[in-house]
């Protein structure tokens, strides 16, 4: 039955293509996404402090390290973007467990707060 989707050239989950996206999955999206850098980010992080902590400057760990603080300031925006997000959004989602911002226009209104708080703290950031 399966092979015979394939060679008739239909697809499988036609829902996907139909319906536009909504916006509470968006976010619900982009916070997974966002809480997912910012585990590895924070992984990765303790990698590095760990690995200057614990052996000399001569090593191939410290270059490793001194490469990434070359690129630190745009992952440090990054991070910024991510954690404000992630935070905000976080927020939200509370709100919205609680009964709070269940509606359409509340949740439209909830995101392009968020959006105008992470465009100031973004802009906050790159001014200093």
């Amino acid at each position: 039955m399966f092979w015979n989707l394939l060679i008739l050239n239909r697809p499988i989950s036609p829902h996907l293509s139909i319906y536009m996206a909504q916006v509470s999955s968006l976010l619900s999206i982009w916070h997974r996404f966002t809480g997912i850098f910012l585990s590895v980010f924070l992984i990765l992080f303790n990698f590095l402090v760990y690995s200057v902590l614990h052996f000399s400057f001569h090593t191939k760990a410290s270059f490793v390290v001194m490469n990434f603080l070359i690129l630190n300031y745009y992952f440090y925006i990054i991070f910024v973007i991510f954690f404000t997000y992630h935070g905000f959004n976080g927020v939200r989602h509370i709100l919205c467990s609680l009964g709070y911002l269940l509606d359409v226009n509340n949740v439209r209104s909830s995101f392009y707060i968020i959006m105008i708080i992470l465009l100031v703290i973004v802009v906050v950031n790159l001014m200093n």
